[in-house]
């Protein structure tokens, strides 16, 4: 079956493959929040090792990279990249449940009283 993501973003997938599909991607969508949540965690990390300015300057500049919710930001790029694989979820579990119903609905026709 082939799926369409819009945008051009088309590919073709196994009908009996997309239950893997999903867990895969409901699998790495964890992991991209947990990476999340670790870099959330150097906000903890404010104090330099040591006073002198270049420490001090270091781990500002890490903090506003990582942490900041700004654009350009790791914190940023991580919340796009969990909902595009929301969204490619999403949409992979609509195409799984439209063709159930439609291949039960098919079966239901070709049964003897159906």
């Amino acid at each position: 079956m082939s799926i369409d993501f819009g945008g051009g973003s088309k590919f073709t997938v196994d009908v009996g493959q997309l239950d893997g599909l999903i867990a895969g991607l409901e699998q790495a969508k964890g992991k991209v929040l947990e990476i999340g949540r670790l870099a959330r965690d150097t906000a903890s990390m404010r104090q330099p090792p040591s006073e002198e300015d270049y420490s001090r300057n270091a781990i500002r500049q890490i903090i506003e990279r990582t942490v900041d919710d700004k654009e350009g930001t790791h914190t940023r790029a991580n919340k796009a990249y969990a909902d595009a694989l929301d969204t490619m979820v999403r949409k992979l579990k609509a195409v799984r449940d439209q063709y159930l119903g439609t291949e039960g609905g098919n079966q239901s026709t070709f049964k003897p009283g159906g």
